[in-house]
């Protein structure tokens, strides 16, 4: 049987407990999860937790869970980190998303069609205000494939976000992801 690392969860040969540096953020972190990613050994999820500080996980699973989300964020000011017809671009108006005052900044995460059954069902149950990124770089994430050639891991959402508004340094959360990559096989270049 492997050991597992008890900090990181990993198994030993590929712990990733030296790259784990914690970071603060003045903005609450929230990801909710399509319950299928959390079986995805690969999901930098895992990472973003072991990194951030303030950071809040919910798997959903059902609409009932959806719900139960609901009930924990009605009374605060929530943005969502999700492409849709009626974002606004971060990039582009990042003054008005400081403005907004945020108590927390959501982030869905699960494959494409996993993450927009989330959102939908999340927009029919209360007013949520979603953003998005102008994605000019590549993303760094390569040993999962995305269908969407601009499509980033969850980490790198949240790394990007807190850097563009917070003018955080996040070079750890992409050293984490390096050094997590660095442990396993798998293309070598992002696929254009």
């Amino acid at each position: 049987m492997r050991q597992i690392c008890e900090k990181c969860h990993y198994p030993s040969s590929t712990c990733i407990c030296s790259f784990v540096k914690v970071i603060s953020t003045k903005h609450k972190i929230h990801v909710l999860q399509h319950y299928k990613e959390t079986k995805h050994a690969k999901n930098t999820v895992r990472l973003a937790r072991l990194a951030i500080q303030d950071i809040e996980l919910s798997v959903i699973k059902t609409n009932d869970d959806v719900t139960q989300i609901y009930q924990q964020l009605r009374n605060k000011k929530i943005c969502v980190l999700y492409p849709s017809k009626c974002s606004r671009v971060l990039n582009k108006e990042r003054l008005a998303f400081k403005n907004a005052n945020y108590d927390e900044i959501i982030f869905i995460d699960g494959t494409w069609k996993q993450t927009k059954g989330i959102f939908n069902r999340l927009a029919q149950q209360c007013h949520i205000e979603p953003w998005e990124l102008d994605n000019a770089e590549l993303p760094h994430y390569y040993i999962r494939k995305s269908p969407i050639k601009e499509g980033m891991s969850t980490l790198e959402a949240i790394a990007s976000v807190l850097e563009t508004v917070e003018e955080l340094d996040v070079s750890t959360l992409y050293s984490l992801l390096k050094g997590f990559q660095s442990h396993w096989q798998g293309p070598q270049k992002n696929p254009a």
